[in-house]
């Protein structure tokens, strides 16, 4: 099959750099990710855990490259590829796993705003973090009002259609460019850079075998967020090129920019000044080294960079749910679509989801606890189901056909995935901000896809997506 016939007609498409666009802002969760598992392993120790995983968020890529040429007029990506794999045999798995990966890209709106509220709290507002109000089951202060407000703002953008989001993607995909590169180049050259503060605690004291892999479970969803670019299939001018090129590209530079941002940024500023503030502390160092307006610059910088990725993150998670409506395989009315061709029924649902998480875990390690268990589940059985396709759907034509030799990488990366997986699920107390009630979000949201996909076999089974 060629690659012109894949092409929509009719339809300009995105290119592979419109989606690059779209994930680079996502790279600002490096912060969070190095910062947070630097304050259990060491700087040398989060730098090995996030180069192993963007090292498996490339080979996994390269699968998810193949089987998105299988379905270039299917939205959902991920979650596609999963149910596609599944479904013959239990669709209510299916429909979960599905639902599994919007978990992890919808509870990311939760995740991004509560992080421009810390963002600017701690910068313009840092009086009002004791305004807080504890309510026993729900604390509110100035950072969830101020994530609540963006959350909807983002949402709202997105009803406008993908388009938006694109352009404005755009613009700060080049700001982040900016930003990274400062964090990469000058601190060698211009300060008196050193690793004397760094430690090494991958398996030292109070360290574990199963606490890495847990921080392993912690940091995948961000990490692994490159896979992003396999949701928008059907949007690309030429999906064939378009997908592999965008795929291929932003793992590279996952890799690039989780391996050296928290190393050489740590050597400016002590491994202490990454742990003490991990969600600020790329702010921090633009702060110490070219005082405090370089400081807010790079702070509002970050903050749009944020916003954007939540604009990503929000497009991903409803396109998802809306290839999940139309396969059948969750309630219908997710895959409403407004007169500018925005998922609006998924991208209400997603925000209302959010809302409660906001308020009612309020801790950003804690919302990535919640959001990784669907989200890997979905990633476990999308990667094994590239083993199961090879034999159940050797009908359809594959454009982009990876060699035998990647059959053992499928299974290597499958069960690297369900192991890291299995460990987050059973121990997530081992990491920062986990109480074990985030399992249990996970597991309500996750019970919840199985029951939207009831009530369309059982409600709306002559309904049409």
């Amino acid at each position: 099959m060629s690659e012109s016939s894949l092409t929509l007609p009719g339809r300009k498409g995105l290119r592979a750099r419109d989606t690059v666009a779209m994930c680079t802002p996502l790279l600002n969760v490096v912060f969070v990710v190095a910062g947070s598992t630097a304050g259990a392993l060491g700087i040398w120790g989060a730098a090995v855990v996030c180069i192993v995983l963007a090292v498996v968020s490339l080979l996994q890529n390269y699968l998810f490259a193949e089987m998105a040429a299988m379905f270039p007029g299917k939205p959902g990506g991920v979650a596609l590829f999963a149910a596609e794999a599944w479904k013959q045999f239990s669709p209510l798995l299916a429909s979960v796993a599905a639902f599994g990966y919007w978990c992890g890209w919808g509870l990311s709106l939760s995740l991004a705003s509560l992080q421009i509220g810390q963002i600017v709290t701690a910068q313009w507002f840092p009086a009002a973090t004791n305004l807080d109000v504890n309510l026993g089951i729900a604390s509110i202060g100035l950072p969830q009002i101020l994530a609540a407000a963006v959350m909807i703002t983002a949402v709202g953008a997105n009803l406008l259609g993908l388009n938006a989001t694109v352009n404005l993607n755009k613009v700060v995909a080049a700001a982040m460019v900016f930003v990274l590169a400062g964090l990469l180049v000058p601190p060698v050259i211009f300060t008196e850079w050193s690793t004397a503060s760094f430690s090494f605690n991958l398996l030292g004291e109070g360290s574990s075998v199963v606490s890495v892999l847990v921080w392993m479970y912690v940091g995948a969803w961000s990490i692994y967020g490159s896979e992003l670019c396999a949701t928008f299939a059907p949007e690309y001018r030429r999906p064939v090129r378009d997908v592999k090129r965008a795929l291929k590209t932003m793992a590279m530079i996952y890799i690039l920019v989780y391996a050296l941002v928290p190393i050489i940024t740590a050597g400016a500023i002590g491994e202490q000044g990454v742990v003490t503030d991990p969600v600020n502390f790329g702010v921090n160092f633009y702060s110490q080294m070219l005082g405090e307006p370089a400081g807010g610059v790079v702070a509002v910088i970050l903050v749009v960079a944020t916003f954007a990725a939540l604009l990503s993150s929000s497009a991903d998670a409803s396109h998802a749910l809306k290839g999940l409506a139309q396969e059948k395989l969750t309630i219908s009315q997710l895959a409403h679509t407004n007169r500018r061709g925005a998922p609006s029924g998924a991208l209400v649902f997603t925000l209302v989801v959010n809302l409660v998480v906001l308020f009612f875990v309020g801790n950003i390690v804690a919302i990535i606890i919640a959001a990784n268990l669907g989200y890997m589940i979905s990633v476990t059985l999308a990667t094994a189901g590239f083993l199961i396709m090879r034999k159940t759907h050797a009908h359809i034509p594959r454009p982009i056909k990876l060699g035998r030799y990647w059959v053992p990488v499928a299974v290597a990366v499958t069960a690297f995935n369900a192991t890291i997986l299995i460990a987050g699920a059973f121990n997530p107390g081992l990491a920062a901000g986990g109480q074990g009630t985030e399992i249990l979000i996970a597991l309500l949201l996750l019970l919840l896809g199985g029951l939207f996909y009831w009530v369309r076999w059982r409600f709306q089974a002559t309904k049409v997506a």
